[in-house]
């Protein structure tokens, strides 16, 4: 977070960030300045006409935090910000997929489910995987997928080629490519008819 001060043409005696509530007023609590560089993950990073507030390691609950910059002079008048910079912190977490069954019959119907990560942004794109390749669901007739951005897999009557390991991935405008969260691989296995009934006959 920047302060910039490039137009104070008088001699500054501190330089400071103050976090502050919603009325910029109220419960203000200084956390860095100029004399004091360091104080817990805040740290004050300098050069000429500015000054960045610098947060090492924000997590998600730091989301929705406002800071202030406030300069004194040396004639100890104040200058401080009009606005608060209020702090995003993007997250995605690994999305997870879970199936109406794991093993199914041939010809039975199966579904998969993508389960959305908590994040923020909203993740906009997701893709499937099978066996490490992307799956085009949409020209593949024996394939529906939800409305719900391609969230779900539904196989009307599966078939050996359905089996396999699949996952999938989710992304953000913040996380996109080898940034995008994978899930982990859930197997789902097809017994074959023919398979099934010789192994049904040698039972009995």
């Amino acid at each position: 977070m920047s302060c910039d001060y490039s137009q104070v043409s008088s001699t500054l005696k501190v330089i400071r960030w103050d976090e502050v509530n919603e009325d910029l007023g109220s419960d203000v609590r200084g956390i860095v300045n100029d004399r004091t560089t360091v104080n817990g993950r805040y740290s004050l990073r300098q050069t000429p006409g500015n000054a960045d507030l610098v947060i090492s390691k924000p997590g998600r609950n730091d989301s929705g935090r406002r800071f202030r910059c406030q300069i004194q002079k040396s004639d100890g008048a104040f200058i401080i910000s009009r606005d608060a910079a209020i702090l995003t912190v993007y997250y995605l977490d690994q999305p997870l997929v879970t199936a109406s069954k794991s093993i199914v019959d041939e010809g039975q119907p199966v579904t998969m489910t993508c389960n959305k990560p908590d994040s923020d942004p909203v993740p906009n794109n997701i893709t499937w995987y099978k066996n490490g390749k992307a799956l085009n669901t949409i020209y593949i007739s024996k394939f529906t997928t939800s409305a719900r951005n391609s969230l779900e897999i539904h196989i009307e009557a599966a078939t050996a080629d359905d089996g396999g390991y699949y996952t999938c991935k989710a992304e953000s405008d913040q996380f996109k490519g080898k940034d995008g969260k994978t899930s982990a691989q859930f197997e789902l296995r097809v017994i074959e008819y023919c398979t099934y009934f010789t192994l049904c006959f040698i039972l009995s």
